[in-house]
């Protein structure tokens, strides 16, 4: 059975809630999907049910239980010298 554009959203809006990493994150993100909410169509139950998931993310975040991510140092290749 494939999922309606709406249940695919609330999937991947579930995913990226669990991904924010402040609060200030998570509300702005929130703010620019509420466009998308409306074209997808979800119902008023799977808006709930994300505040919902938003809310316990904030709640962890409070709490310092969500891990932040490591600064992305990427390593440089090294230098090549001429043959010549």
């Amino acid at each position: 059975m494939q999922l309606s554009q709406a249940d695919a959203y609330f999937d991947l809006a579930v995913k990226v809630i669990g991904m924010a990493i402040s609060a200030s994150d998570l509300r702005s993100w929130w703010e620019s999907e509420r466009a998308h909410r409306k074209e997808y169509g979800l119902s008023d139950q799977q808006i709930d049910d994300l505040i919902h998931v938003c809310k316990e993310h904030l709640e962890l975040l409070e709490d310092g239980k969500v891990d932040q991510p490591k600064p992305n140092i990427r390593r440089r290749a090294p230098r090549r010298r001429a043959l010549i």
